[in-house]
């Protein structure tokens, strides 16, 4: 009895003593008290944005959703467009999987009104196995339908997250980082990538034809992820605007020059437009009005220019220079569409 006397009331000591240290640091901003005046924590875009929308400490109903190519789509243009606060949940690599547990996640911790959905080409290659970086985050709780219904509290006000070894380990971190002046935000607080200078000359992102695009086959699952998230959406009352994010000319006539790639690519408009049957299509020859500087980082990443063209057209406030870019593709309209994009080169 004396053993349990000193060992439960030292461990107690223990876990306490962690808790208020995560609490004081606040590496994830749960608490918003910064009296050392700190750099938060910054982690990986999945569960860094994950924990923003889940403290429910700021309430937004306009959002981005997509890969690293919708990340420099700018929430406060989006406001000023639509009169409603905007966040971007842009997470890299994102797939179907990553885009149903975002759609989850809003639905549980937030109200939106609106989601402007960013997606690529690679998306549905059954080549790709799920991201790591979604298993290792919060957000994979939100692959289970079941965890629509958000039964999570915080009793007294304890944030929970605040008791495990992870947090201590960023708390140390970021007083370590803060201690030696690295600090370096990648992500603005709606979520917006840090702006930066495009370069000179963008080059052509060749690791997607040896890593995203190899032996691409349809994955009738991941369309199933799409297709669920497209009905709980509208079930919600959501607007949703389905866009498909482009490619600078080089890289797209880099794709088109691959007989099984062209092949995949058609075939991918037709899924996309099938499950959301009106999608804007930025992919396309109509963007060789956008070549170079300051439009691109790489071949396939929009600079925060492009992007708010991007915008600007998918919510109809504006004509691109050529208005093939962003054309409104239906299951009316897509074959006649594919047929003169697509066609046969002469």
């Amino acid at each position: 009895m004396k053993y349990f006397a000193i060992y439960i009331p030292l461990i107690c000591a223990i876990v306490g003593s962690a808790y208020l240290f995560n609490a004081a640091i606040d590496p994830y901003d749960k608490y918003r008290w910064n009296p050392l005046g700190l750099e938060k924590a910054v982690t990986e875009s999945r569960e860094l944005k994950f924990r923003h929308i889940d403290a429910q400490r700021d309430r937004y109903e306009f959002f981005f959703v997509g890969s690293s190519r919708v990340q420099r789509l700018d929430p406060a243009l989006a406001e000023e467009l639509t009169g409603l606060r905007g966040y971007n949940y842009g997470v890299e690599n994102a797939l179907p999987e990553d885009l149903l547990a975002i759609a989850r996640h809003l639905l549980a911790a937030q109200k939106p009104k609106e989601v402007f959905l960013l997606l690529d080409f690679y998306l549905l290659n059954g080549y790709i196995g799920i991201d790591k970086r979604l298993l290792q985050s919060h957000l994979r709780t939100y692959l289970d339908p079941a965890a629509l219904t958000d039964t999570r509290r915080n009793f007294l006000g304890i944030e929970r997250m605040y008791f495990s070894l992870e947090a201590l380990d960023d708390s140390f971190t970021v007083l370590w980082n803060n201690w030696r002046g690295i600090v370096k935000k990648a992500y603005e607080e709606n979520g917006r990538h840090v702006a930066e200078t495009p370069p000179e000359f963008p080059r052509l992102a060749k690791q997607y034809f040896t890593s995203q695009y190899v032996d691409y086959r349809i994955d009738r699952t991941r369309i199933g992820n799409l297709s669920e998230l497209r009905r709980i959406l509208e079930a919600a009352g959501v607007k949703l605007t389905v866009a498909i994010s482009p490619m600078n000319a080089e890289h797209l006539a880099a794709v088109l020059a691959d007989p099984e790639l062209r092949t995949q690519f058609i075939i991918f408009k037709r899924e996309v437009v099938n499950i959301f049957r009106e999608v804007r299509d930025f992919n396309n020859s109509g963007v060789e009005r956008y070549d170079g500087n300051p439009w691109w980082f790489d071949s396939v990443h929009p600079s925060e220019p492009l992007t708010a063209i991007m915008l600007k057209s998918a919510l109809g406030r504006e004509t691109p220079a050529d208005p093939r870019f962003g054309m409104v593709v239906t299951p009316d309209n897509i074959e006649d569409y594919l047929r003169a994009e697509f066609g046969e080169r002469p």
